[in-house]
């Protein structure tokens, strides 16, 4: 009987030794699976990082982080000016946010300031605008754009910047149309003094032609711009050049252009930006500023991007899966570096597949006729990062934001 009880217990421990190995092992493959999923999704982001700098995308932001921390103003960006609304956008986006900028009664502005990961020769800066129905124009105001130099420098006015410390361009509306108004070392349209009474330049000018401000030709208005509406959004796209540094005015080959969706209304060359290489653009500023009374409705802005290469206007940068009822299934195979869609109904006669990448250029087209169930995308030639497919069937748009590895 006793050598009967301690088989019992013998067997028993073996049972209890091998669960205790089979919870130790779905511990260890649990942790395992944990740690994989940890690193795919770490590679994800770096290669978007890598992608992102490849292709020049130096910041960008559809206001969807859910808070303002990717901000790097000194004030805390409070919500009575600076408000985080659900609003349906540039793109009529069911969910979508934007940023609403709203100045308190009387002279100041609301603003968002972002310090760039590096200082840059040459930027173009995109983002979407609305001023809000209600909006006056008639009170004089100032806009933002891109900036080179000390931060304390934001905003700063009536000096004559000296080559080695800041300039800045602001696209803004004057007489409602937007200009370029631009700090810099050759500034001459309006600066009797250059240390007390030294106002920004315009581009394009229009003021006269030539009599007291529009001196030069080739600044002056090729195509006027339009008169801006409220109530609507604009692409508004801006590009600085800071040039080569020379010492004198003669000499500089400075750059500023802009567009209004999509419509280039400079460039505006010859610009003397610049007297040392150190002094580059490092800052992105979107603002609002007003002297004195205004109204109470303000501007609202979406699909921020800065980036070394012109970016257009095109898909956002920060779209996430959106469409009506559909059975698609949208997955990548990083082993085979293929995309299989799946769900495509025999009854459709025509469905167009298009990929996008981060910049909005288009990448990949195809038109599949009588398809049925289930096609194919190879992605081997395509560098890691962000992509977008949009599938066309009908009237029916199917958005699928893919990370390719």
């Amino acid at each position: 009987m006793f050598i009967k009880f301690e088989r019992t217990i013998s067997i028993n421990m073996i049972l209890w030794i091998r669960t205790m190995k089979n919870k130790l092992y779905f511990l260890l493959i649990q942790r395992l699976l944990s740690f994989l999923f940890f690193l795919a999704t770490a590679c994800g982001l770096l290669a978007s990082l890598v992608y992102s700098q490849e292709n020049g995308i130096v910041f960008t932001s559809g206001f969807e982080e859910g808070n303002k921390s990717i901000w790097d103003d000194s004030d805390p960006n409070p919500d009575s000016t600076n408000l985080l609304i659900e609003d349906p956008g540039p793109f009529n986006k069911e969910g979508n946010h934007v940023m609403r900028l709203r100045v308190p009664p009387g002279r100041g502005g609301a603003d968002l300031v972002k310090v760039l990961p590096a200082s840059y020769d040459k930027l173009y800066a995109r983002w979407y605008m609305m001023w809000e129905p209600g909006y006056d124009f008639n009170a004089r105001n100032h806009g933002g754009g891109l900036h080179a130099g000390d931060r304390n420098n934001l905003g700063r006015s009536n000096y004559q910047p000296l080559g080695n410390d800041w300039f800045s361009t602001w696209i803004e509306p004057a007489e409602s149309k937007l200009n370029l108004y631009t700090y810099y070392r050759g500034m001459y349209m309006d600066c009797s003094n250059p240390q007390g009474q030294c106002w920004g330049d315009h581009f394009p000018c229009w003021f006269d032609e030539g009599e007291h401000f529009c001196d030069k030709p080739e600044h002056r208005e090729t195509i006027m711009p339009p008169v801006m509406e409220n109530g609507r959004w604009y692409c508004i796209e801006i590009m600085l050049d800071a040039g080569t540094p020379v010492q004198s005015d003669s000499e500089a080959d400075g750059v500023a252009n802009f567009w209004i969706d999509g419509i280039e209304y400079g460039p505006f060359r010859h610009l003397w930006l610049r007297t040392t290489s150190d002094l580059k653009i490092s800052i992105l500023w979107l603002s609002l500023f007003h002297h004195s009374e205004h109204s109470v409705e303000g501007i609202l802005l979406d699909e921020v991007v800065v980036s070394t290469e012109k970016i257009g206007c095109g898909q956002p940068q920060s779209i996430e899966n959106e469409s009506i009822e559909n059975n698609y299934k949208i997955i990548p195979d990083y082993f085979n570096k293929t995309i299989s869609v799946s769900g495509i109904s025999s009854e459709i006669s025509d469905l167009k597949i298009e990929i996008y990448n981060i910049l909005s250029n288009r990448i990949y087209l195809n038109v599949l006729q009588n398809t049925n169930n289930i096609f194919e995308i190879s992605y081997k030639d395509f560098p890691s990062g962000i992509y977008f497919l949009k599938l066309f069937s009908g009237n029916s748009i199917i958005i699928h934001k893919l990370i390719l590895l």
